[in-house]
């Protein structure tokens, strides 16, 4: 198994669990973790943005490692400040000021890798349905 493997699988579990749990149980509050369903939900917030790492990486050697760099970093960031808002019990005072740039970061270097590895042909482009020919 490659670490790209198995980022990706632990993330797509991370994620499934996390929508499961939040499905069937409330938060309490957004600046705070109650009991153990909420640390749960956190703390598999931090696995898939650090599983999700190799992932990125494998792709930034697809023809664009400089901007793979940009997710890769805000999403440690993140799983860091995640996990201490996780132990802590409730966020940090400069959570907003790290958190919403991080996910700003996450983001656009997403796209732009995704972009980029578009228009080098690196990855393919699925089909859309508006594309399909039309029979008649």
């Amino acid at each position: 198994m490659t670490r790209t493997f198995l980022g990706a699988t632990t993330a797509a579990a991370a994620l499934a669990l996390t929508a499961a749990l939040q499905l069937t149980h409330e938060q309490s509050s957004e600046s705070t973790t109650i009991g153990g369903t909420q640390h749960l939900i956190v703390a598999l917030l931090s696995i898939t943005l650090l599983a999700l790492v190799p992932v990125i990486h494998r792709l930034g050697k697809l023809g664009a490692p400089r901007v793979a760099l940009v997710p890769i970093v805000a999403q440690v960031i993140l799983g860091a400040l995640a996990t201490v808002s996780n132990v802590k019990g409730e966020d940090p005072s400069f959570f907003a000021a790290v958190a919403a740039p991080a996910n700003l970061a996450i983001l656009g270097g997403w796209i732009a890798l995704a972009v980029i590895l578009r228009r080098r042909e690196a990855i393919p482009t699925w089909p859309s349905p508006c594309r399909w020919p039309t029979s008649g």
